[in-house]
């Protein structure tokens, strides 16, 4: 199964990005660079306990 982002030479994240309270952005691929939500397919958002 081939990915249709890679196909299409479109610059994007095959990890999921992880928003902690929107302050703080991390991704699960090590190679990413960009955290921007339009690169990553899955967002989670992790909010304030409270």
């Amino acid at each position: 199964m081939s990915c249709p982002d890679c196909t299409r030479d479109l610059e994007h994240c095959h990890g999921t990005l992880v928003l902690v309270a929107e302050a703080v952005r991390e991704c699960t691929e090590p190679d990413c660079r960009d955290t921007g939500r339009d690169r990553h397919d899955l967002v989670v958002v992790i909010a304030p306990a409270g």
